[in-house]
């Protein structure tokens, strides 16, 4: 047993080493890119690098985790939430590439569920919820304000990331301050979560809450409606179990939404030289790869926005 424990041990090592000279070797290679930062985007940027090779099948383009050896030598890195000005790097520049909102969601069976079934959750109870003190449960759910109080299990992931970080800006607080079991993992790991526990509670983002093959949201967990898409569904301009008909919605009505809707982006060295093969592959994912933002949850920049995120990148 030791010596099996011992080998499996030795390969991650290996692998991880493995992984640290391919990304060194790729970081400093010409025509060659090395990708870091939000795991959850990971899937979308495959498929940029995956149609950007098509055309292109010189370039050498890897992603590189960030908790990975050499990941901070990466060319570029993505980040999902608005950087202050302590994270913001000298002689870097963010372009934006496209949005994505975050909806709080929970076990289909839980009492969160069972309350808001008939009516939306309202912003004052949404805060309540997610960053108020957890209270002892009561049996007594006759009555919403002791609905309310009923014993509920959020949620969160251990480290600082960038959805945490932009769901609990939305409402006014940091990402420490969303209250419950930290767990340690990525952002698919709570859906995993709230799936096995009849009293989860978390945050996700469309990408990770639906099937991408079937479009349809995964088995055992809902969304808790806010006011704006229990609107859009009683208006019947929303099909909440359909991918596509939840990101045509949302693209569509962004400003009327209340919900948090954030733009993920990338950083560039401002030196970057003119026709380098990462000013290239960015002016590709910023015209021909917007067409796949929506096939993996994400919503398009607004088109000012995109305007100017091409002039960044032009070369």
């Amino acid at each position: 047993m030791k010596k099996r424990a011992f080998n499996t041990l030795m390969l991650g090592v290996l692998l991880l080493v493995s992984q640290a000279a391919v990304a060194q070797s790729t970081a400093s290679a010409p025509n060659s890119i090395t990708i870091s930062g939000s795991r959850f985007t990971y899937d979308l940027v495959r498929q940029w690098i995956q149609d950007f090779n098509e055309e292109n099948p010189d370039a050498v383009i890897q992603i590189v985790p960030r908790e990975t050896p050499y990941a901070e030598q990466a060319n570029l890195v993505i980040n999902a939430h608005n950087l202050d000005t302590l994270e913001k790097r000298a002689g870097y520049e963010y372009i934006k590439l496209g949005r994505y909102v975050i909806f709080p969601v929970a076990n289909e069976r839980s009492a969160v569920v069972q309350l808001y079934k008939n009516k939306p959750i309202r912003q004052k109870e949404l805060r309540n919820l997610y960053f108020d003190p957890i209270v002892q449960k009561t049996d007594d759910v006759s009555s919403p304000q002791k609905a309310k109080k009923e014993i509920v299990q959020v949620y969160t992931r251990e480290r600082i990331a960038c959805a945490n970080t932009a769901f609990a800006s939305y409402y006014g607080f940091k990402a420490q301050d969303i209250r419950g079991k930290t767990i340690v993992g990525e952002d698919k790991h709570l859906i995993y979560a709230i799936s096995k526990d009849t009293a989860g509670v978390t945050y996700s983002i469309p990408g990770i809450l639906y099937d991408l093959d079937t479009r349809r949201i995964k088995k055992g967990i809902t969304i808790i409606k806010t006011e704006s898409i229990a609107n859009a569904i009683a208006q019947q301009k929303l099909e909440l179990s359909n991918l596509d008909s939840l990101t045509n919605y949302l693209e569509s009505n962004a400003s009327a939404l209340d919900i948090p809707i954030t733009y993920f982006h990338i950083s560039l060295k401002k030196d970057t030289p003119a026709n380098s093969i990462e000013r290239k592959f960015l002016q590709f994912i910023l015209t021909k790869g917007q067409a796949s933002l929506h096939k993996y949850g994400f919503l398009s920049p607004e088109e000012p926005v995109r305007n100017k995120s091409i002039q960044q990148v032009s070369f």
